[in-house]
């Protein structure tokens, strides 16, 4: 749903940075579903106000600046998201968030794993990866 507002939104727009939002796009389809942190909702201390802290995912590369842009553009783009269901809730990553116990999906392209998480694997555990031979390179993109 989110991906193909997105896309909606970038063509129907002309919308500066095409190609960005494309690269974001597939970053979504290949990481899909199971790729996504989890989180439990909570009260924050501090603020009292209800948040939901993220999960980190140990076996994922570092794409956690790339989901929050995703992640804010409902917030930004107003009227590209239905406005009925539950509204966002703050979204805090790190901290008192911990690891998820998710594990990592399958037959995602190499890049999309964390380096280091990889080497700590036994090569049986490698091969149930079915690790996708797809290239896919991971952006840096800065926003302003």
């Amino acid at each position: 749903m989110v991906k193909a507002q997105i896309a909606r939104y970038a063509k129907d727009n002309n919308a500066e940075g095409l190609e960005i939002w494309e690269y974001y796009l597939q970053l979504l389809e290949k990481l899909d579903e199971d790729g996504m942190s989890s989180d439990e909702s909570d009260v924050d201390k501090h603020t009292s106000v209800h948040v939901y802290r993220v999960k980190r995912m140990p076996w994922r590369a570092d794409v956690v600046g790339d989901l929050e842009v995703i992640d804010d553009l409902r917030n930004d783009l107003r009227g590209v998201f239905k406005a009925s269901g539950s509204k966002p809730l703050l979204r805090l990553r790190g901290g008192e968030g911990g690891l998820s116990r998710r594990g990592a999906p399958r037959n995602c392209p190499k890049s999309l794993y964390q380096k280091t998480w990889l080497q700590g694997l036994k090569e049986a555990e490698r091969e149930d990866l079915d690790i996708s031979q797809e290239k896919f390179k991971l952006l840096t993109i800065r926003l302003r």
